[in-house]
Order: structure tokens, then C-alpha cells, then sequence
């Protein structure tokens, strides 16, 4: 029983735990915008998300004190003018933009998007965005999430029928989602999931696959450079047979003397509304490149409201992931993908084992010492009972 307390406190100590408060339009309780913002209070610091769907979607991080609080100026905000800022300069901010959903015609069924590939980008500014539902904490303070769903897209050429839904959630404390991937999550992450659900175009593709372009926006050096790196992990309890995990670090990031923002997911998509392993596919993530022109992708976002003419100082990048692989029938198949990732600030871990696996673990490596020492002692004292009786009999 002892041992089993003694490991329970392991898998429990040192967790942080914020508390989370969310609001939307904060200060003008009749604007239509759809944002909303987050304050994750810890002891030592605050975190602050703002989620923005006023444009193209964008999540926001920004580190600072404890007590610091965001200020919007609606009418500058309604005017594309910088609008947003703290009472206590962040110590660090990220942004991320969900820039384009990529149809592209995968003929060869690789599963790879080339250069050379057909393909027809859809701008998620031209996208309408609605609220599909909200949680505005729990009576513990949490954990939050927004659900936002788009059913229309306008373009004079294009036509995108169908739902691109965007997941967005909180959290106050560590643990994992209970979907599948089962992301592991912490008191410093918010999880994204980004659904395409019957999505139907005007392309004539026959063989078509979707992708996601997103921006990424950080106060880390410009001349610097985010890095993608994919590694193995064993231990497959939360995401059955899938055994590696995908980060996508900033600078600051990657140095763990310094804390960044870096992205983390499992490479693996789903085909059907209920996730398994059944019903995945596999997911490729693209080089990281420099963005050619940020103020012509970003004007209209909420990355401009917050940086203003201090955006050509940021490190501004740009990647693709796209989802599905050879022979899994395309996109038409179920009409269905889903892709989760997470926003995390700090530095990437190797996840921990739980405590069900450590149990067993214990039990496993356990049991056959104590076989060995029982064996052993009985061995001994059959040796030394023996030596003594042949000891008597002389």
C-alpha cells in the first residue's frame, strides 16, 4: 500500500494548476465579434488566451504577471487598427493563424503534396464563422472550450459546400484528452481540433485530400528559425499503435533554459466523427518557410490588432500538414477528417508513464525478483541445512 501512495504522489506531484476565467468581447458586452478571451492565472504567472475568429482564426498566447489583465479598444479593433494590449508587458507572445485549407488532387495516391500538385487554396477569411457551442469553465475553473463552425465559403470562383469546424480548449490542470489522440495536455496548453465534415468543392478533382496552411507568430528573434522534428515514443497507451510524436518548436522553445511555444501532435488523422484506430489514417507535416509577405496574409487578423507596426520584428513562419495517405481511399471515402494538436508554452517532455502503467510495470519486474529472491533464500538454506547435518554426522 505504501509503495502504491509513494507512486501515486510521483504521478501527481509538482503539477501546475491555473485557474481559468472566459469572456467574450470583454468591455463591450453588445459586439457581435467573435472573440474571446482566456486568463489562466497560476501562482507565479498568467497566461493569456485570446481566440479570434473576427477574419481568419487565430489563437493567441501571451505570458505575463500574475495580475496583468488585456484592454481591447473595440472601435480601433473594428477600424484593422492596433487595438490590443497588456498592463504588464508580456514576457513572451505566439499567435497562430489557420491561414488556408488546401484541396489538392492526389492522382498518384501518395498521400504527398508537391509543388507540382493541383490544388486550389481556400482563404479562411472568406470563411463564416459561427458558434457552435461554449464552455465557460467548470465550478473547479479548469477548463474551458470553444467550438466554431463554418458552413459557407464566398469566392466569386470557388465553391466549398460542407463544415469546417474548429475545437478549441483550456485546460487548468494536467491530464489528456478523452478523444482519441488522446493529447497530453498541461496547465500550459490549449488543444485545437480542426474537422472537415462533407466537404464538397467545385474543383472536379477525383482524387482529392485536404491540407491545413497555418502562420505562426512569435516575439522569438526574426532572424531565428522554428524547427519540426518527429521522435519515437514507446509507450502507446493513449494512442493505440501510434509510437511517435511531432513537435513543432520556436526558438525559445528549444532551449530549455528559456521557455517558448511549441506545437506537439500525434501523426494521425480520423475518418469518422468517433476516432479509433480503425478508422485513422496517417498525417504529413511540411517544411517550415519564412513567410514572403506577412502584412499582406496578416492584415485583416487578429496578429495585426495586437502587434500593429511592431509585426515586421516578430519571427513570422509558415507550414502545412495535410492528412491522409496511399491507399486509404481519399477524402470521398468517408467524407470525414479530423486533425488534433496542441499549443503549449514551455519545452517538449518525454510524456509520462501513468500510473495503471506503472503498476503494471511494478508488478511485471517486481514479481519475478521476489520469485528470485524466495528461490535463492529457500536454495541457501537448503545449502546451509545440508552442511550442517553432514557437519553432526561426523
Amino acid at each position: 500500500m505504501k509503495c502504491l501512495i509513494f507512486l501515486l504522489f510521483l504521478t501527481t506531484a509538482n503539477s501546475l494548476r491555473r485557474l481559468l476565467t472566459m469572456e467574450k468581447t470583454p468591455g463591450c458586452p453588445n459586439c457581435k465579434y467573435p472573440l474571446y478571451y482566456t486568463r489562466a492565472q497560476g501562482p507565479n504567472d498568467t497566461l493569456h488566451y485570446i481566440w479570434d475568429f473576427y477574419g481568419k482564426p487565430t489563437m493567441f498566447v501571451a505570458l505575463t504577471e500574475p495580475n496583468a489583465t488585456a484592454t481591447f479598444n473595440w472601435t480601433e479593433y473594428a477600424a484593422l487598427k492596433q487595438s490590443v494590449s497588456f498592463d504588464s508587458e508580456p514576457h513572451y507572445t505566439f499567435a497562430l493563424v489557420v491561414n488556408n485549407v488546401i484541396e489538392f488532387n492526389d492522382v498518384d495516391d501518395t498521400g504527398i503534396m508537391t509543388p507540382s500538385t493541383e490544388s486550389v487554396s481556400y482563404d479562411t477569411q472568406r470563411f463564416a464563422w459561427t458558434v457552435v457551442a461554449l464552455m465557460n469553465g467548470t465550478s473547479e475553473k479548469d477548463f474551458v472550450s470553444l467550438d466554431m463552425r463554418s458552413t459557407n465559403y464566398t469566392d466569386g470562383m470557388m465553391s466549398l459546400a460542407g463544415n469546417v469546424i474548429i475545437q478549441l480548449s483550456a485546460f487548468g490542470l494536467e491530464g489528456h484528452d478523452f478523444l482519441q489522440p488522446r493529447l497530453v495536455h498541461t496547465a500550459n496548453t490549449t488543444q485545437c481540433r480542426i474537422i472537415m465534415d462533407g466537404l464538397r468543392s467545385n474543383t472536379g478533382y477525383n482524387a482529392s485530400r485536404f491540407a491545413v496552411e497555418f502562420i505562426t507568430v512569435s516575439s522569438d528573434s526574426k532572424n531565428d528559425s522554428s524547427t519540426i522534428e518527429s521522435r519515437m515514443n514507446l509507450d502507446d497507451e493513449n494512442s493505440p499503435g501510434v509510437f511517435s510524436v511531432v513537435d513543432l518548436t520556436t526558438p525559445q522553445s528549444q532551449n530549455h533554459l528559456y521557455k517558448g511555444v511549441f506545437l506537439q501532435w500525434r501523426p494521425v488523422a480520423f475518418t469518422y466523427e468517433i476516432p479509433s484506430l480503425v478508422n485513422s489514417t496517417e498525417v504529413l507535416t511540411y517544411n517550415v518557410t519564412d513567410v514572403l509577405d506577412p502584412k499582406v496574409e496578416l492584415k485583416d487578423t487578429f496578429v495585426y490588432r495586437y502587434y500593429g507596426s511592431d509585426l515586421n520584428n516578430q519571427l513570422i513562419q509558415q507550414t502545412v500538414v495535410s492528412l491522409g495517405f496511399a491507399e486509404d481511399g481519399f477524402y470521398k471515402k468517408t467524407n470525414y477528417s479530423s486533425w488534433t494538436f496542441t499549443i503549449n508554452y514551455g519545452s517538449p517532455e518525454t510524456e509520462k508513464f501513468s500510473l495503471l502503467v506503472i503498476m503494471v510495470m511494478a508488478i511485471g519486474l517486481g514479481f519475478p525478483v521476489v520469485l528470485i529472491l524466495i528461490g535463492g533464500s529457500y536454495m541457501l538454506g537448503r545449502r546451509l541445512r545440508n552442511k550442517n547435518e553432514i557437519t553432526l554426522t561426523r
